[in-house]
């Protein structure tokens, strides 16, 4: 077991289900049945930033993704939960969190890739859900951690919980039900040393004169 909290976690599921809640795992939905944002609007306002006011991490993080997505599957779950205020189907939008710098990217790349999406959704409006198609229900808290712990390293679940939520505080969210979750990994296997990546490849590539400022993201 690579989980770190694991009895926290445990906790934290069985909890979700008593809340008449159902986690369900897609195995492979097309990025355009979730993606209700403009991948290239997102796109245009991380590369702008680190432009004007040299924030780069958010543009970097993309970049990185555009190119380890590019020919490879997604390893982790997206997750999707519905939010609070919506009171109907016709005012329903879907909340990707964490995963929604990786849906955004698909989009931008081929928004009929399919990616693997955990929604967490109260019974009674399981209805909305029906576009995604077949899916498992997670009954075990062993099965909802298989993909993380697959990757092979250790890993905490920072968890919410009633509000005030200290996980959504400490991250910038806004808090929807005690349902989110970040994954702290002990080490960047997705990319190592994304500081030192980044200021060596700015080092070469700083005099690069570009036509579209989104061509930032394949120089």
């Amino acid at each position: 077991m690579h989980c770190k909290n694991f009895s926290d976690v445990e906790k934290w599921f069985n909890e979700v289900r008593d809340r008449e809640f159902i986690v369900r795992r897609h195995r492979a939905v097309p990025v355009n049945q979730i993606c209700t944002v403009s991948p290239t609007v997102e796109l245009l306002y991380n590369v702008r930033k680190w432009k004007e006011d040299g924030n780069w991490n958010t543009f970097w993080h993309m970049k990185q993704l555009m190119i380890s997505l590019k020919d490879k599957e997604v390893l982790l779950p997206i997750i999707m939960t519905r939010p609070v205020s919506a009171d109907s189907v016709s005012e329903l939008y879907y909340n990707v969190d964490p995963g929604g710098s990786r849906m955004i990217v698909l989009s931008h790349i081929d928004n009929k890739r399919t990616v693997p999406v955990d929604t967490i959704w109260p019974k009674k409006h399981l209805d909305e859900l029906t576009q995604l198609g077949s899916h498992e229900v997670m009954t075990t808290v062993h099965d909802f951690l298989k993909p993380y712990e697959k990757i092979g390293t250790g890993y905490s679940m920072l968890l919410c919980h009633n509000s005030p939520c200290n996980t959504c505080i400490e991250h910038g969210k806004v808090h929807n039900n005690p349902y989110r979750y970040v994954v702290q990994w002990d080490r960047d296997w997705f990319y190592n040393e994304p500081e030192k990546q980044f200021k060596d490849w700015y080092e070469q590539n700083k005099d690069t004169v570009v036509e579209d400022i989104m061509d930032w993201y394949v120089v």
